[in-house]
């Protein structure tokens, strides 16, 4: 957990530095996350006339040294756990850090049912090729009360049992013009939501068992670039419904059966 943190914005504008508020914001990331950071400070002051990185590091510094007898023995308290692959937890990590919703990183080989009893959440993205033993531990969080959430297509079995889904899931064809239809209005008004939500990627058509509730829905594409031509030409939705639900819930759980981290 080292990050380097270097205080150009590129390498086609290495003789300049950042501004201080965004070095301070992406810098201060580290720390908050339990990381130990390396500022990079090349160049100045031949190559970097921008001085401004030395007060902007020297105050991150100063801030550490106050933080750090403070946080001896603390443990963290993230709500949400984010299983790790180097596929689609990047799109989530951007969303949670946007929302500022603590959570931590969990690898799979660290995955066990003491690991995840902390959390209130666990977050499984899309494509995640499970070790042995971490679908046990992921069932035994849902049944001790935790709320586990599944992007995508669900490869593991005893997962999609508890999630509901009943058969295998088939991948759409990548969709543009799309939209999830908010069928919660409680979810709707407390995430502000309007009632169409824009989508566009790849959805895995789902068939799930009675007693499942519909949180989202498709609305299929209505005017794609590449078929019928594109808005204000066609302006009114021809199917307002369908009947392929997006985004479902199973006692405490939530499949989505789209590609969320690429929104």
């Amino acid at each position: 957990p080292l990050d380097i943190v270097h205080t150009a914005p590129g390498l086609a504008w290495r003789h300049t530095g950042l501004p201080a508020a965004e070095h301070r914001f992406w810098a201060s990331q580290v720390p908050a996350n339990g990381g130990q950071i390396w500022d990079s400070l090349t160049g100045i002051p031949d190559g970097i006339v921008d001085r401004e990185q030395l007060e902007s590091v020297e105050w991150l510094n100063w801030r550490i040294e106050l933080a750090e007898p403070l946080m001896n023995g603390a443990k963290p308290v993230a709500p949400v756990a984010l299983l790790w692959n180097d596929t689609s937890a990047h799109g989530w990590i951007d969303a949670l850090t946007t929302a500022m919703i603590p959570y931590e990183i969990v690898l799979q080989r660290s995955v066990n049912a003491e690991r995840l009893a902390s959390f209130q959440w666990v977050v499984v993205p899309q494509g995640m090729e499970f070790y042995e033993g971490i679908p046990d531990a992921l069932a035994a969080f849902v049944q001790q009360g935790g709320h586990l959430l599944l992007e995508g297509r669900v490869q593991d079995e005893r997962l999609r049992a508890l999630a509901g889904i009943l058969e295998e899931q088939q991948e759409s064809e990548y969709l543009t013009a799309s939209y999830l239809r908010v069928e919660n209005e409680t979810l709707q008004q407390a995430a502000n939501l309007a009632e169409l939500v824009p989508l566009s990627g790849r959805v895995y058509y789902t068939r799930f068992s009675e007693g499942c509730l519909p949180v989202a829905s498709l609305v299929p594409p209505f005017a794609p670039p590449e078929g019928v031509g594109s808005p204000p030409e066609r302006a009114i939705l021809p199917q307002v419904q369908h009947r392929w639900p997006m985004i479902v819930q199973r006692n405490n759980m939530l499949t989505l059966t789209f590609s969320f981290h690429e929104l």
